[in-house]
């Protein structure tokens, strides 16, 4: 559906139901959901960028506009609310400025899962093989058996 409401003319509900069908499938989500780190870790880069969005929200609703909004201009071009080109420069610079300093530490995350990943794809965390009487000698030298 936003799709077809994003570009209209080449898009319909059809059109865009199968885009995301086939796009869903390529960014495979089941993978996300195979590991508990790669799932917050995926998370924590959702809230990367949403929290900057929603900082830059607030404070535009609370200190600029003072919780005050015109409804009607919010549906006109050249309203109060149109800015440059139908963008708002000033709310992508905050954005930019909100979002910058939470570079590093999702950088960081993000590698730490691929190179966990490429580990798992090599096969090299996977644990050694016992034999069945190694396994047993060690119980018994437990006094398990």
């Amino acid at each position: 559906m936003d799709i077809a409401a994003f570009v209209p003319r080449y898009f319909g509900i059809r059109r865009g139901a199968i885009l995301v069908c086939i796009v869903g499938t390529i960014i495979q989500p089941w993978r996300f959901l195979s590991q508990a780190q790669a799932f917050l870790s995926v998370l924590n880069s959702f809230g990367v960028f949403i929290a900057p969005m929603t900082g830059v929200l607030c404070a535009d609703y609370w200190v600029v506009r003072r919780q005050r909004l015109i409804v009607p201009d919010l549906y006109k071009p050249g309203g109060v609310y149109w800015f440059t080109a139908g963008v708002n420069w000033r709310a992508i610079v905050a954005f930019c400025l909100a979002f910058w300093p939470s570079m590093p530490g999702f950088i960081a995350a993000e590698n730490v899962l691929m190179e966990e990943e490429e580990e798992v794809l090599e096969g090299t965390e996977v644990a050694p093989q016992v034999s069945d009487e190694e396994g047993v000698k060690e119980k018994e030298a437990k006094g398990i058996v």
